[in-house]
This record gives C-alpha cells, sequence and structure tokens, in this order.
C-alpha cells in the first residue's frame, strides 16, 4: 500500500509485478494463489527455444544444464550452460522460481523451468 501511495509504480504492469512478487509469490501454495491480469491474460509467456535441460553427464554426478537441442545432436559434446545473464546457471533458475512458482516443493518448483514432453506438448 504503501508504494502505491507513494506513487512508485510507472503504470499497472509494475504494480500487477510487484503485487505478485510481494504478496501471492512467497507463499508457493498453488491453493492461495492469484495471478494479475496483465501477467496472464495480455501476455503469453513462453520458453526459450530451444529449450533447456538438466542431465547426469554420467547418471551419478549432479545434473548440469544445458541446451536441449545440443544434447539430442551429441549428448557426449554438449555444452554445459554455466552462466545466464552473468549469473550461474543453477542460481538464476533457482532464484527465478523462488519468486513466481506456486508450488511447495523447491525440486518441483526447480524441474519446471526445463524441458519436458509434457509441456512440448502444448
Amino acid at each position: 500500500r504503501s508504494n502505491l501511495e507513494a506513487g512508485k509504480y510507472a503504470g499497472e504492469f509494475e504494480f500487477q509485478t510487484d503485487l505478485y512478487k510481494q504478496v501471492w509469490a512467497p507463499g508457493q501454495d498453488g491453493h492461495y494463489v492469484f495471478y494479475p491480469d496483465l501477467l496472464t491474460k495480455a501476455f503469453r509467456w513462453r520458453r526459450a527455444v530451444p529449450p533447456i535441460v538438466s542431465i547426469s553427464e554420467d547418471g551419478e554426478s549432479l545434473p548440469v544444464i544445458k541446451l536441449q537441442t545440443d544434447v539430442i545432436a551429441n549428448p557426449k559434446t554438449a555444452q554445459a550452460i554455466t552462466k545466464i545473464n552473468d549469473i550461474d546457471a543453477a542460481k538464476y533458475i533457482e532464484d527465478t522460481v523462488n519468486a513466481a512458482s506456486y508450488l511447495q516443493d523447491v525440486d518441483s518448483s526447480y524441474n519446471t523451468m526445463f524441458w519436458s514432453k509434457s509441456t512440448a506438448a502444448n
């Protein structure tokens, strides 16, 4: 309320984004969620193409982030993505889902950022 009264917002988009980030997103509860109309009706948010995947290189080591198309072309030479917008890739993804996910489980939220057959079907 104080930000609204102080005129912090240049427009409705900034207001709705802040409302979502400050009030609804921190709860990470799909049963208690509100998506402002400018964030869900005016735009269609999509994952970038090509999509990213998180895979273990040997089936035992921790997963790394790679481009799905590179993995399909040659899994052995596909390079790991280490940075996104000059931030550690895993941290960037984790911070993004923590700011926007409605899922309570951190791992489930993290996994929503990656390509899967079910999301590709849309």
